[in-house]
């Protein structure tokens, strides 16, 4: 096992609070149904062994929400939440659809981050009308597929891919890292930066994996694999409260203090000392001190949006497989050096952002 740290720029902190873990699969093993797991498409059972789950299936057809094959997805039911993003690796000898999902709401809404043929072809077979080779971030809306921020590029054939994408507030963005790292300066920066803006967002949902026309495992030669999960919550404020609970998402809470009863945190509500007093104790005390010395947003204060000290890692492996330990600050949006789509500010503020990977097993 060996270990990396890398640094770079992105476009606004964000501390995360993990949410979700599964860094390792039963041996020989159906995922459908086992441990909150569950398949879109009933004719595909997902099929783990230790280091891996691969879909069971090489089928395509149907639309969003018909239960046929574009409907190959493996998500959690144990993953609920807005604000999100997941880590995980593939890998793939098909040419054609693999992918991660989040902000699962539904069957015909949903995020993904997807790739489309390896190297050396031109393309595969995939239910979002793309041609060629694809990497990139699509959004499904009631059942209709648009790709928000794309590379015309294939990824590498029998290769594990590192993946981090999610969702906060709107603005959606991936990376992808096409090779696995060897030192250092292998990690200072992601093969491939995603982003894009999403207008009046479905809040919530799952995670987990995608696979159309891609896998077969021991049926054919064309394996597509996953490797263990870890889903997170943002704290963008950085108090411990993660955004889809908290009553200032980013103005300093920890004790949620209301005293007016608004549902507005004492730290983010101008005018909370001017309604019904509520009762607020300790932790309620501690805010209104904070509301009288200026950390209102309201008034102008600041609000820490730097990386927190706190663990919030995939937890280390005790065997060789495993992949991400802390993968802090998933960020908000990032520049994208590739194809059209929304973007934002470049990556500038060098924020320290620590990534622990471990090697598989051969």
């Amino acid at each position: 096992m060996w270990l990396v740290l890398f640094s770079f720029g992105i476009a606004q902190g964000s501390s995360s609070v993990e949410h979700f873990t599964y860094p390792d699969f039963p041996r020989e093993s159906e995922m459908d149904g086992l441990d909150g797991w569950y398949s879109g498409y009933d004719e595909d059972p997902w099929y783990a062994d230790e280091w891996y789950v691969a879909s069971d299936t090489d089928d395509n057809g149907g639309t969003f929400g018909s239960g046929d094959a574009a409907d190959n997805w493996l998500i959690n039911e144990s993953i609920d939440a807005n604000d999100m993003w997941v880590y995980s690796w593939l890998a793939t000898e098909d040419d054609d659809t693999q992918g991660l999902v989040f902000n699962h709401v539904d069957s015909t809404n949903f995020f993904m981050i997807a790739t489309i043929g390896i190297r050396s072809s031109d393309g595969g077979s995939n239910p979002f009308d793309v041609s060629g080779g694809f990497v990139g971030i699509i959004e499904v809306r009631d059942g209709d597929a648009r790709v928000i921020d794309s590379m015309g590029r294939s990824i590498s054939w029998d290769t594990e891919h590192y993946v981090a994408a999610g969702q906060n507030d709107g603005q959606v963005w991936a990376y992808v890292w096409d090779y696995e790292p060897s030192d250092e300066s292998d990690w200072e920066s992601p093969t491939w930066e995603l982003g894009g803006v999403v207008d009046d967002l479905k809040t919530g949902g799952s995670a987990g994996y995608y696979a159309y026309d891609s896998g077969g495992t021991w049926r054919s030669e064309t394996w597509t694999w996953f490797g263990g999960m870890t889903v997170y919550q943002y704290d963008d404020d950085d108090d411990g409260v993660v955004d889809d609970e908290d009553n200032c998402e980013f103005a300093s809470n920890p004790g949620q203090a209301d005293a007016d009863g608004d549902g507005i945190g004492n730290a983010c509500d101008d005018d909370w000392g001017e309604g019904e007093e509520g009762e607020e104790g300790e932790e309620g005390e501690e805010e209104e001190e904070e509301g009288e010395t200026g950390s209102d947003t309201g008034d102008g204060g600041e609000v820490d949006t730097g990386i927190s000290d706190a663990d919030t890692g995939l937890g280390e492996r005790d065997q060789e497989g495993g992949l991400v330990e802390d993968l802090q600050d998933g960020g908000k949006l990032t520049t994208c050096s590739c194809s059209a789509g929304p973007r934002t500010v470049p990556w500038s503020l060098g924020l320290l952002l620590p990534l622990i990977a471990f090697r598989r097993r051969d």
